[in-house]
């Protein structure tokens, strides 16, 4: 058995993915797997790496479906450790002792998990902050992943974060319903999971660089005028998972309400001339309203299999590439 599993859903960056695989190389912890879950269209990335140069394990695995989510969950039925390395395709690990450091973490976190500090390209650690806010429990809704000082959180981007295999297991994995990386995707995994074991441990030391490069399955803040669906769907289903799983306080659902309506209502047409505005804020007011309709019906629907469940029936989904 590995100590560590590097799990990695990718759609479409075959470049960024050979970047990644090569920073991994360089790596002074070297009892790991890489697992990559490659989504929707398939791609020839067993003739792109070559395995043999690298001092590692890789598996690949082919999703029929773009679904982050699904991925995921395949990447965690699979693994051969109990630590779960979650990762974007696209990111850049210029130090050598990330994944040494993440392992380190995940201890001083009382082995629940570790939220590794993300930076966009070209930019700096922030240490902006009250201590009142950094003990506070609402400090996932404020606080940005470039922060630069080590506090407890209760939600974490799945672009850098460690978890338990056991612990993922046990809360049921992340939910398929979130589909092509739907907004909430992960906080609404991260909040049943830190509900049940308590927070992650934030640290900047475990600091990888984000690429932001075109493709992949999210779309969320690179819209205009109307907002993708799956992400009304998703935020819609995030707020009403957590009211009937009591997930987050009734102050943090009135923070996350405000947001949706600005991003649903406000953002799109910003800039846009009064013609615009006067058909497509009634459109998307139409379109939210029907997401929350689809995401009640959803969350009720009681024939629903849990997500490991249907990894199990829906094996034609998905295989492993030998």
């Amino acid at each position: 058995m590995t100590s560590l599993s590097l799990i990695i859903p990718s759609l479409g960056r075959n470049t960024e993915l050979l970047n990644l695989i090569n920073d991994l190389s360089y790596q002074n912890f070297s009892d790991f797997e890489v697992l990559i879950i490659n989504q929707g269209k398939k791609l020839d990335l067993l003739s792109n790496i070559d395995t043999k140069s690298v001092p590692f394990k890789i598996r690949f695995f082919y999703l029929k479906v773009p679904n982050a989510s699904i991925a995921r969950n395949i990447g965690a039925l699979k693994a051969s450790s109990n630590l779960l390395l979650l990762l974007d395709d696209d990111v850049r690990i210029a130090d050598p002792g990330f994944l040494h450091k993440h392992v380190e973490a995940f201890v001083r976190s009382g082995q629940v998990g570790v939220y590794g500090q993300v930076l966009e390209l070209g930019e700096s650690e922030s240490f902006e902050c009250s201590d009142s806010l950094l003990a506070s429990p609402l400090n996932w809704h404020m606080l940005k992943a470039n922060f630069g000082v080590e506090h407890f959180t209760r939600n974490g981007g799945a672009g850098n974060l460690l978890l338990s295999r056991e612990y993922y297991i046990a809360v049921g994995g992340m939910n398929r319903l979130f589909e092509r990386g739907a907004r909430r995707e992960e906080t609404e995994f991260n909040m049943r999971y830190t509900k049940k074991f308590g927070p992650f441990l934030f640290c900047p030391k475990c600091s990888l660089t984000h690429l932001s490069a075109p493709g992949g399955s999210r779309t969320w803040g690179r819209i205009k005028r109307t907002v993708p669906y799956h992400h009304l769907f998703g935020l819609s289903y995030f707020m009403i998972c957590c009211l009937t799983l009591k997930t987050v306080s009734l102050i943090e659902l009135a923070r996350e309400t405000k947001y949706y309506l600005v991003s649903t209502l406000k953002n799109p047409v910003i800039g846009e001339p009064i013609w615009i505005k006067l058909y497509f804020i009634p459109l998307n007011c139409f379109r939210a309203l029907f997401a929350i309709a689809h995401a009640a019906v959803a969350k009720c629907n009681p024939f629903a299999f849990s997500e490991f469940d249907f990894l199990l029936r829906r094996r034609d989904l998905y295989e492993e590439e030998l």
